[in-house]
This record gives structure tokens, C-alpha cells and sequence, in this order.
């Protein structure tokens, strides 16, 4: 349930600054 939630805010997150969520992986090293 959190790992949904997670993805969720990095998805609202990508919505709300246009990042990509390859771009926010390599920023944050998730993948």
C-alpha cells in the first residue's frame, strides 16, 4: 500500500512541476 502511495506523489509530483519520471529516478536514484 505505501509503494502506491509513493507512486501516486511522484506521479502528482511529475503532473505538477513536468518532470518526467525517468528524470526524477535518475534525480532521486530510484532506478
Amino acid at each position: 500500500m505505501a509503494n502506491v502511495t509513493v507512486t501516486f506523489t511522484i506521479t502528482e509530483f511529475c503532473l505538477h512541476t513536468g518532470v518526467s519520471e525517468e528524470e526524477l529516478n535518475e534525480i532521486v536514484g530510484l532506478g
